[in-house]
């Protein structure tokens, strides 16, 4: 009987101490883990609002960029954007506006990191005057498609860091904004 007590007691200590140690880690996380355990992946109904820098082609640079993305489910969004600038310089002042829609597709969403795929279409306004046409300014409207990939850093659970690498370049910030409330939180309003 004695042995039999001895082989129970070898056969479920290890199990008792496995349980133990879960119990502990969980109990103990850092508070870096539980930051990075609120950063979570965007989903149906977030909008994204976006402010920045951006370019356009090889000659412009520096234009203001603001933004927004909508969510259709966690992968597929739409946004709209619009850049501006205006160079008023003594001999040659040119001024751009642009504004465009386009698709996303958000193919990684892990913790910090955002990859994303864009395509769209935009139309662009320039008018330039030039020194050597006194009096005259030039115009041109036209359509262009906008094709590329993005990149987010999440700061925080919904301020991040943004790149995008398209024909329209874009630097800046972005903050995420949950537009659909969970049931219990939509109750406790009533």
């Amino acid at each position: 009987m004695k042995n039999i007590l001895i082989i129970f007691v070898i056969l479920i200590l290890p199990f008792m101490a496995q349980g133990q140690e879960v119990e502990l880690s969980d109990t103990s996380q850092t508070k870096r883990e539980k930051r990075r355990a609120r950063l979570k992946p965007l989903k149906e109904g977030d909008l994204t609002v976006h402010i920045g820098l951006s370019s356009v082609g090889n000659d412009e640079i520096g234009f203001y960029y603001v933004g927004a993305e909508y969510m259709f489910n966690k992968k597929v969004g739409m946004r709209g954007a619009y850049s501006a600038t205006k160079f008023p310089l003594k001999r040659n002042a040119w001024s751009s506006h642009n504004v465009g829609v386009d698709l996303t597709y958000h193919f990684i969403q892990y913790k910090r990191w955002d990859l994303y795929a864009l395509a769209g279409i935009g139309i662009r306004h320039t008018s330039r005057r030039s020194a050597s046409y006194v009096g005259e300014e030039l115009q041109n409207t036209k359509f262009s498609p906008n094709v590329g990939l993005g990149f987010r850093y999440k700061i925080t659970p919904s301020f991040s860091a943004q790149l995008e690498i398209a024909r329209v370049f874009n630097i800046g910030f972005a903050k995420k904004i949950s537009l659909k409330r969970k049931k219990n939180q939509t109750n406790k309003i009533r």
